[in-house]
């Protein structure tokens, strides 16, 4: 094959995948714990569509710049005028820190999910609170007490 035919149907190949509309980003089955999904697709694109639904039932639309914040799940996306389907799941994070001030502590709720508190105290439980992600909660604990973090609905 001579190296101008050669180059012409490279040049096709690329041509038809650019018209296509990949999905790249995120790849096909990715795992991530960010809630803020960028999407990035190759090829000519006005609009995504993101969906639980494989069969994009009930999808979000979004317009460039394609990023959207979505909960932990798994969510399916494409490009709108494009057949090409990908995967990816948003994961539950539970991850607290707890910082101790002069005369109480405070949680702060750094993962993806709600979190669930229940402090405990020679084994009986003594209070309970729910932190949203990204926020923090002021508690008055002593050396005995107990924090418990797990995911809340």
């Amino acid at each position: 094959m001579n190296k101008k035919i050669m180059l012409l149907v490279v040049a096709v190949i690329l041509v038809f995948i650019y018209l296509l509309k990949v999905p790249v980003q995120p790849k096909y089955n990715d795992f991530l714990t960010e809630r803020e999904v960028q999407f990035k697709v190759f090829g000519l694109s006005d609009s995504v569509l993101i969906d639980d639904n494989p069969e994009f039932i009930s999808p979000i639309e979004k317009e460039k710049p394609y990023t959207l914040n979505l909960k932990p799940g798994e969510y399916y996306w494409k490009d709108s005028n494009s057949f090409l389907v990908g995967k990816f799941t948003i994961q539950s994070e539970v991850n607290v820190r707890l910082e101790k001030n002069e005369n109480n502590y405070t949680i702060h709720n750094l993962g993806n999910v709600p979190v669930g508190l229940d402090i405990e105290k020679k084994g009986f439980l003594t209070g309970a609170a729910v932190v949203n992600f990204g926020d923090s909660v002021d508690l008055d604990l002593d050396e005995n007490s107990v924090v418990i973090a797990s995911q809340s609905d």
